[in-house]
């Protein structure tokens, strides 16, 4: 009997056959000792199957070529997963619980999970009982009466929205084999065949899911056709905001349901909703749509107002853009949650650029309502690809091919520091899984940023990676890269390719341990890769030469000059770049610089005379109107000079700092302020 250790511990091998025991520990989470047995009992399942042991002995854990080719064939080819052969730990046996609760509409007893689960009454108590508390935030509950047996108790919607929530963080973290596990047991379904199903209707009524989406749409059908039998009548208050009737999302899912035997069209409205809320559509499918693409272009020009960023084709950024704003402008209006494991390390990693995203989204709550981190974060990875550019010249000798199904996002991304990282490899535009196969005549190489163990069956190297990879990640990358190139022009040595030279010509295991703990310490030390990329702080381009106080000017255009002038003087920017202000804001409004309310950050596209990143501060006498209206005055003007995307990021992070205490622009509106005073608030923010 396999557990989820063992599962863990297989799939690190099938990514990399020879790892050192600290780094699985710290991959997995696992202590040395929870490592050393997990791979004890794995070593008894090899034996048992004739198959030679994994080498613990050293550092490293070493898998026998053997050993290795029989647990990525049993890895590919079987559902380990399946209850007969694999012992589940408390956390899936609490995610099988739910699933169960969620579905079930018949007497449920604990004998009934005992034979589900087969483990003893006790531990399923203890199981309910952790399983109560985390179903309080959703505000339901496990309810127990001798008539009804087990069931959940609460609000239609709530235990809906439990049910999604709990299948998108699975499939976060798996690809859904415990999943098709629970739905054969529970809805007594065939996930394969469902998905075979809900492919040929996609096509059929034109429905396009990236495919992580189609993965999580696939297992939330399983499992809510139950909730829609149970409640064939429930529409959620928040579903009812958007007619769905006439769409072609309603058609799919009322033709999906229909051959499960589900005719309610209030079901099918329902499905639909979450169809919309999964899916990627094209302009022309709804109305709606329009409106939708009108905001996102709107939210592309906000974000390049407010960042001095200036895209070459503001168009394209919008059209990408609107793959995943689509999806998510209706989850919104739905309330569907969603889940987003890449959040934090979004932030972490382009904390400007969120930020950034997350200011010019503000002026949309109105037509959106609030946007959550984590849909800032999807947004944010959609710009990144445009912002940070790769070379595009690569060598034709070694091709490889970017795996992803999470969309043109994540794609991009990956994209982008593969491309930066491998700068002699020439990479093909990413695709989905279902497609590589078409691919491999092509390619030398796969990277891909989901894990399936198919993926080392297609005889090439290949290589799983985050869409955002840490700077230990990129290094321990490179070293697999060089590692598998080894014996071309494009390889690096690597510990593991100086030792099998070495194991050929040294006959003693003492010797060569030696030898390779002296190049690991002395030669192959594992040290972080640091960027140093050029980063200015607002400290570092601005004295008190580009600070102007109680400025008098008649008009915005004629403020906005004066603001200026010091950049100008200072060769900072060119005469061109002024008059580019000047016209652009001629033809869109001067208000449209504004960024917060009395605050205006006048720039223009590098190429009209952006000779490097600089920052000018100019304080007006007396609020002026930058709007025909009369409402939107600006005392306040910040003149950014941005020479690329990105090297004045940290600049404009300074002032939105500084922005957002109110005491600050307080300080510089005072009629005693000077220009060192204003430079001394700035150096010790």
């Amino acid at each position: 009997m396999l557990d989820i250790k063992q599962l863990q511990i297989i799939d690190t091998i099938i990514q990399n056959p020879i790892l050192t025991k600290s780094r699985m520990t710290d991959q997995l989470g696992l202590t040395s000792r929870q490592v050393d047995y997990a791979i004890e009992k794995l070593n008894q399942h090899l034996a048992d199957h004739q198959q030679p042991p994994i080498d613990t002995e050293g550092a490293y854990v070493v898998v026998p070529n053997d050993a290795y080719d029989y647990l990525l064939t049993l890895r590919a080819s079987e559902n380990l997963t399946a209850l007969n052969h694999y012992t589940l730990s408390t956390s899936e046996r609490q995610l099988f619980i739910s699933l169960l609760l969620s579905c079930h509409d018949g007497y449920l007893s604990l004998i009934h999970l005992q034979d589900y689960l087969q483990v003893s009454q006790s531990t399923i108590s203890k199981d309910l009982k952790a399983l109560e508390s985390l179903l309080l935030p959703y505000q339901l509950h496990i309810h127990y009466d001798r008539q009804n047996g087990y069931r959940l108790d609460g609000h239609e919607n709530r235990l809906r929205m439990y049910l999604i929530r709990t299948l998108s963080t699975e499939l976060s973290k798996t690809n859904g084999g415990l999943l098709s596990t629970c739905a054969d047991l529970i809805q007594h379904v065939n996930t394969q065949t469902v998905f075979a199903k809900i492919t040929r209707l996609t096509k059929k009524y034109h429905i396009d899911f990236v495919e992580n989406r189609l993965l999580e749409f696939g297992y939330i059908y399983v499992f809510m056709t139950s909730r829609l039998r149970i409640r064939p009548e429930y529409l959620p208050s928040a579903a009812r905001r958007i007619d769905v009737s006439e769409t072609n999302e309603y058609v799919f899912a009322q033709a999906l349901l229909a051959e499960d035997g589900v005719t309610s069209s209030t079901a099918a409205e329902y499905l639909a909703t979450i169809v919309l809320c999964l899916s990627i559509g094209g302009l022309e499918h709804l109305s709606l749509n329009r409106y939708i693409y009108d905001i996102t272009a709107q939210v592309v020009q906000r974000f390049s107002d407010i960042s001095g960023i200036v895209f070459s084709d503001q168009n394209k950024v919008a059209a990408q853009l609107f793959t995943h704003f689509r999806s998510m402008y209706y989850r919104l209006q739905f309330n569907y949650p969603i889940t987003n494991p890449l959040t934090e390390q979004v932030i972490s990693e382009y904390g400007e650029i969120f930020t950034l995203v997350s200011r010019a989204l503000q002026n949309f709550v109105t037509e959106m309502g609030r946007v959550p981190d984590e849909e800032i974060a999807f947004l944010t990875i959609h710009l990144i690809s445009f912002i940070y550019t790769a070379d595009a010249k690569k060598s034709d000798n070694i091709t490889a091919a970017i795996v992803c199904p999470n969309g043109i996002g994540n794609s991009a991304l990956a994209y982008l520091q593969l491309t930066n990282l491998f700068p002699n490899i020439k990479f093909l535009t990413p695709f989905r899984y279902v497609d590589l196969d078409a691919h491999l005549a092509e390619i030398d190489l796969i990277f891909s940023t989901f894990y399936r163990s198919d993926l080392f069956t297609k005889d090439r190297p290949c290589f799983i990676i985050n869409p955002i990879m840490t700077t230990d990640e990129k290094y321990n990358l490179i070293q697999k890269v060089n590692s598998a190139l080894a014996g071309s022009a494009f390889a690096m040595p690597t510990l593991s390719s100086v030792m099998t030279i070495v194991d050929r010509v040294v006959a003693d295991h003492g010797t060569r341990s030696k030898i390779r703990r002296e190049l690991a310490n002395n030669v192959f030390k594992v040290n972080s890769v640091e960027s140093d990329p050029q980063q200015f702080h607002l400290a570092d381009v601005l004295s008190t030469d580009e600070i102007q106080l109680q400025l008098v000017a008649d008009t915005p255009q004629a403020a906005m000059k004066l603001a200026a002038a010091p950049l100008l003087t200072r060769g900072v920017i060119t005469q061109g770049y002024i008059e580019n202000i000047i016209d652009s804001a001629d033809k869109r409004s001067p208000d449209s610089y504004i960024i917060a309310p009395n605050v205006a950050l006048p720039h223009a596209d590098p190429r009209t005379g952006a000779q490097r990143v600089g920052m000018s501060i100019a304080v007006l006498d007396h609020p002026m109107a930058f709007d025909t209206a009369g409402k939107r005055p600006v005392q306040f003007i910040f003149v950014l000079s941005a020479v690329n995307a990105t090297d004045h990021l940290t600049v404009l992070q300074d002032l939105l700092d500084l922005l957002a205490k109110p005491a600050f622009l307080t300080a510089l509106a005072d009629p005693n302020q000077t220009p060192a005073g204003v430079l001394h608030l700035i150096v010790g923010k």
